[in-house]
């Protein structure tokens, strides 16, 4: 998944290693990563609209995680 925002270019990676990461690709850097996930994270979702700040992501253990990324705040459902 790829955000083009006016002030920096992300990437949103799921992974089989359970992670989740956000990369600055305009910078080439790693901003920050997630392991809560017990198996391989197959899906990701960001919102839409003027504020793109939340993330969902789900994986083979059937839990969703959302992730505020103005806070860095995680909740499971």
């Amino acid at each position: 998944s790829l955000l083009v925002t006016g002030v920096q270019t992300v990437l949103f990676r799921s992974s089989n290693d359970k992670t989740v990461k956000i990369f600055d690709i305009s910078h080439g850097t790693a901003i920050c990563s997630w392991n809560q996930h017990d198996a391989p994270v197959t899906h990701l979702a960001q919102n839409c609209g003027d504020s793109n700040q939340l993330l969902a992501s789900c994986g083979l253990d059937k839990v969703i995680y959302f992730y505020d990324l103005r806070t860095d705040r995680k909740s499971v459902v």
